[in-house]
């Protein structure tokens, strides 16, 4: 299990990196006028090679002389095919989220990464890199209708993580409850404390047709994170804390199973899968994230 997390924090460490560069390389297509589809196609490939070679080289990596004297000529085919199916299930979810829904494009772009990382790093961890990974003991051939089985056990987590995605972005956090913590922050910024009538009478002048913040709700103790937060604009700010709130509900989701399925001899990812779908699927998830609440940073301190 202890694997399993390292290899999943290194990929989302090189996800992240593949992500902000395919996500403005995405973005940027489209406000030239390129379509969201071949915009999504683009985007993707250029993060491939270099997502290759680092989690070729760093995600799953194997102390085992022998394994790293493996070919990459070996690994790459897999490796493709691993990107072609987590990539066609991205521009599905794409396609039938501008096709059939409201949602925003933007935000359906942010929907397919997020099926497409999932279906991805377990590809590469039960078929891709298993020749090369020792430590892991998985066979090195693994049946198509075992990989094809795991993909299928995987597709709830990507059609939740895609339901969230969509949920969270229907409302606009910076006009509910996140810019409670956000003005608490820009008052302590200038030294003034955000307890008292004072808040009110500031929110009043600051906020215009929106709703306004009434009192400070939270305890001194979350001055770091709020004035932190205050020194990005609240557009900005929001945006942040939603990406920051939905990592730590997964990182909690983690936890969870870590924590249940310790007492268990397999390094199995499953526990994850279900922990994580069940958070995903939820309609509070969806409510904390598009919000702006506290729950999911509370969730990772429980």
């Amino acid at each position: 299990m202890r694997l399993l997390f390292e290899q999943a924090l290194r990929f989302g460490a090189v996800g992240i990196v593949n992500s902000a560069i395919g996500l403005a390389c995405i973005w940027t297509a489209m406000l030239v006028g390129v379509h969201p589809l071949p915009a999504n196609a683009l985007g993707f490939g250029v993060g491939l090679t270099v997502s290759f070679v680092l989690n070729r080289c760093w995600t799953f990596q194997d102390k085992d002389e022998a394994a790293r004297r493996f070919p990459w000529t070996a690994t790459a085919p897999r490796f493709a095919g691993a990107f072609a199916v987590a990539w066609t299930l991205n521009a599905t979810i794409l396609w039938a989220a501008i096709s059939f829904t409201t949602v925003s494009p933007y935000a359906a772009q942010i929907a397919g990464v997020a099926a497409y990382s999932v279906t991805f790093f377990v590809l590469c961890r039960v078929w891709v890199f298993t020749v090369g990974n020792a430590e892991s003991r998985v066979a090195t051939k693994l049946r198509w209708g075992q990989v094809l089985g795991r993909v299928a056990l995987c597709a709830p987590l990507a059609a939740a993580l895609a339901y969230l995605a969509s949920k969270a972005s229907n409302v606009s956090v910076a006009d509910v409850d996140f810019k409670y913590l956000w003005f608490a922050g820009h008052l302590w910024a200038e030294g003034t404390s955000p307890y008292g009538a004072h808040y009110l009478e500031r929110a009043t002048v600051y906020f215009v047709d929106t709703n306004v913040p009434i009192w400070m709700v939270y305890p001194p103790n979350w001055y770091p994170l709020a004035r932190a937060l205050a020194i990005l604009p609240l557009d900005v700010a929001e945006r942040l804390w939603g990406a920051l709130s939905a990592i730590m509900l997964l990182a909690s989701s983690a936890l969870m199973a870590r924590t249940v399925w310790s007492v268990r001899e397999r390094d199995d990812i499953w526990p994850f899968v279900a922990f994580g779908t069940f958070i995903c699927m939820g309609s509070a998830t969806a409510i904390a994230l598009s919000l702006g609440q506290t729950a999911p940073l509370m969730a990772v301190g429980l």
